[in-house]
């Protein structure tokens, strides 16, 4: 059975690692005594890569870079890689996210 809020904000402290595309359910990492934060991303036009530069605690102050660097977590913002098929105009969270693990 699925968790409510509040038990997935209590089971926080047990955990080391939240791994999630760009949303509310990152604010869980808050909660967390120490860990690391990974942020995904859909592909992003070129006006909105201040949203999201990929690396390790470069983001300290985008909305997750900085909750994660207030909350003494690691954070790290990948962005998926853009296709032409997906086209610009679709509706952000629409979009699917492929990321490099390895970058």
């Amino acid at each position: 059975a699925a968790l409510n809020p509040v038990s997935q904000m209590l089971t926080m402290p047990r955990m080391d690692l939240i791994i999630g595309s760009y949303g509310a359910a990152l604010t869980f990492g808050a909660f967390m005594h120490s860990g690391v934060v990974i942020e995904l991303f859909p592909p992003l036009p070129h006006s909105s890569t201040m949203l999201c530069t990929g690396g390790w605690d470069t983001n300290s102050y985008t909305v997750y870079g900085g909750l994660a660097k207030q909350s003494g977590q690691r954070h790290a913002c990948l962005v998926s890689d853009h296709h032409p098929d997906m086209g610009e105009l679709r509706p952000w969270r629409d979009m699917p996210i492929r990321v490099n693990i390895l970058q």
